[in-house]
């Protein structure tokens, strides 16, 4: 492929959309907190683009359970701040591409929505995550 002999290119099947429903379905009404979130907030300003978050909220949604394991307060809202922030590159946060009150503010919009949709905040005591 050559970006620069528009003729080379070739179709990519690749749908921003699908992948998204896909993630939404998967992992339900949580999902769609996480990555309204992250959608809502525009940390890397990037607009109106289906799936610019998708790779976050997926690092997030898998590492929250595991996070909240290992805390001793899994609903602590400190604990929902290292965990969106962890979903960044180092260098992200390093050149403040990704500002602390930006993770903050992420954190505090899905804590705050799960609490008004009464899912509960520690992830461990829903039903897939049981053992």
């Amino acid at each position: 492929m050559s970006w620069l002999n528009p003729s080379k290119v070739q179709r990519s099947d690749y749908n921003p959309e699908a992948k998204v429903e896909a993630f939404l379905q998967r992992h339900g009404r949580f999902a769609t907190i996480v990555l309204g979130s992250f959608d809502a907030v525009d940390p890397l300003r990037c607009g109106e683009i289906p799936d610019e978050y998708l790779g976050y909220c997926e690092r997030f949604v898998e590492n929250l359970p595991k996070a909240q394991v290992a805390s001793n307060d899994p609903e602590a809202l400190e604990l929902f701040v290292e965990v969106v922030r962890r979903t960044f590159s180092a260098n992200q946060v390093a050149e403040s591409w990704v500002t602390r009150e930006t993770i903050i503010l992420i954190a505090e919009k899905i804590r705050r929505q799960m609490l008004a949709a009464k899912l509960s905040l520690d992830t461990s005591k829903w039903p897939e995550n049981s053992t």
